[in-house]
């Protein structure tokens, strides 16, 4: 799995005139060719551009114009997490290959912006790295009218992240000073960070459906098509999206209400194929003139707050701190009455 993290320019209509950037709570949302020449990337803090592009003015960022990016990625991604007012942000694809990956681009580029910078690597943190950092890192890169993206080889992964500058780890600001009070710069200086805590995106609820034709042998030997059918679809799937969560079965010709049904992700096809079948089988009165085939990759909603709470945040107690926390130090009051704070009750416990 590939996490790619992408930073889009030049998707603003109209343009300003004159030199110009866009900023959104004090960050970069977008700025012409020049400031994209000069390193002025989104998700930027606003502070850089008086050093990379001093003649620049600044306009406020609209978010209608921004490129909505997440209605493309809930169909095509695994999972993501995107920032469309600050055009930036990570998501997962599975078995990425250059000429796949220059595909999807043709996509985005030039139809929603008109410069993209991406870096692809195993975790988020590295793949933003690779991303702003990959020229000078001296990365292998894809290449193309408009846009770069660098990567970083998953064999060589390991020893990357050792270097990792600690800006890019996403921490509680009291963990970095820290970090800081120690001298730490790089991810390999600080003890217990390597190797790097999962950070996994929001899973998309990518919809993928086939239709599939019946004729009267297959109606007749139903008990020995269906299963068949089964196989053949979760292949078809699996060649998509690595993980499903959910079928839909729904008979066409007849009125009869689709058969749906979610379980846990998986990607094991004799296991898919069992779940499948489950709805397939019985063959419905009627003589359906085809079936249609759904399948989810997110799970559903769930209806109330409290009923994420299996996602919540864990408490912990105070003698197991963070991955990077520096042992031996005496924690605040605060720090000791969030470590017991109730999940329950929402909150952001750092």
């Amino acid at each position: 799995m590939a996490v790619i993290y992408w930073q889009l320019g030049s998707f603003t209509r109209p343009l300003p005139p004159g030199p110009w950037v866009r900023v959104t709570a004090g960050r970069v949302a977008d700025t012409d060719a020049a400031g994209w020449d000069r390193g002025v990337r989104p998700g930027m803090a606003a502070g850089e551009i008086k050093w990379r592009y001093p003649e620049a003015r600044l306009w406020p960022a609209d978010s209608r114009q921004g490129p909505d990016l997440a209605a493309w990625l809930a169909g095509t991604a695994w999972a993501f997490r995107w920032d469309r007012e600050a055009g930036c942000g990570w998501w997962e694809w599975p078995r990425l290959t250059g000429d796949r990956y220059r595909e999807l681009v043709a996509v985005v580029v030039p139809a929603r912006a008109a410069r993209l910078a991406g870096g692809a690597a195993g975790h988020p943190w590295l793949a933003r790295w690779v991303a702003e950092a990959g020229e000078q890192l001296g990365l292998p890169a894809w290449r193309g009218d408009g846009w770069v993206t660098f990567y970083l080889p998953p064999a060589v992964e390991a020893v990357w992240a050792r270097r990792l500058p600690l800006i890019y780890v996403e921490a509680p600001a009291a963990l970095h000073r820290q970090w800081a009070d120690q001298g730490w710069r790089t991810a390999g200086e600080v003890p217990g960070l390597l190797p790097l805590p999962p950070r996994p995106l929001p899973p998309s609820a990518a919809v993928w459906e086939r239709r599939y034709p019946l004729t009267e042998a297959d109606r007749r030997q139903w008990g020995i098509r269906a299963p068949e059918l089964a196989r053949r679809v979760v292949a078809e799937a699996l060649a998509d999206h690595p993980a499903w969560t959910g079928w839909a079965v729904r008979w066409e010709g007849t009125a009869l209400p689709p058969r749906r049904r979610h379980w846990s992700p998986s990607g094991d096809r004799r296991i898919l194929a069992a779940r499948l079948l489950t709805l397939l089988l019985p063959l419905p009165a009627g003589s359906p003139a085809g079936v249609g085939i759904g399948g989810q990759t997110g799970m559903p909603a769930l209806g109330t707050a409290q009923q994420h709470w299996g996602w919540a945040p864990v408490a912990r107690a105070p003698a197991d701190p963070p991955p990077g926390a520096v042992r031996g130090r005496r924690l605040s009051r605060r720090e000791q009455m969030l470590a017991y704070w109730d999940p329950w009750r929402g909150g952001d416990r750092r």
